[in-house]
């Protein structure tokens, strides 16, 4: 299991982040599946939280980009990947693939919101390495029986069904 964080700062209409919090983790989820390659896939991943730091209204006179909505706003992401312990895939820094997180999250947003947003400045940090959670076995105990000629074995029973009768 890696725990790791990524924070980047969003430009644009941002309502989906404030508004629907739980549509929001699904898109930054199948986000970071497609910025990490084949090796990870989006139900590998849990969001753990989405936080904002310094959210401001900007307006600006000409219109950046056509957005109707002018927020800056950062997010800081707090996730997990749970590798298999089949697989011998590792995650670091360099693993996600900032170019296609930016494009691959505006495109998210703008298909589900239709809203348009710019990320920049993608930070990625891998807190923990690997841990290989273990499958745990069933173990039962038996107690050994003992190699008694069944004759012996009778005569046994008889004797204790005899003390428990008295």
């Amino acid at each position: 299991m890696y725990k790791a964080e990524i924070s980047f700062t969003i430009l644009g209409d941002i309502s989906i982040f404030i508004n629907k919090p739980d549509e929001a983790k699904k898109l930054v989820q199948r986000t970071l599946a497609d910025a990490t390659g084949p090796e990870v896939s989006e139900d590998m991943i849990n969001i753990l939280s989405i936080s904002f730091t310094n959210p401001t209204r900007r307006r600006l006179e000409d219109g950046f980009l056509g957005l109707e909505r002018n927020w800056r706003l950062g997010v800081e992401i707090e996730f997990e990947i749970a590798i298999p312990a089949d697989s011998d895939a590792t995650i670091d820094e360099n693993t996600i693939d900032s170019t296609t997180f930016k494009a691959s999250l505006a495109q998210k947003v703008a298909d589900v919101s239709g809203g348009h947003i710019v990320v920049s400045g993608l930070d990625v940090i891998i807190e923990t390495e690997a841990v290989v959670e273990e499958q745990e076995m069933s173990v039962s105990v038996a107690f050994p029986m003992a190699k008694l000629p069944s004759f012996l074995m009778l005569f046994i029973i008889v004797l204790s069904g005899k003390q428990v009768l008295a």
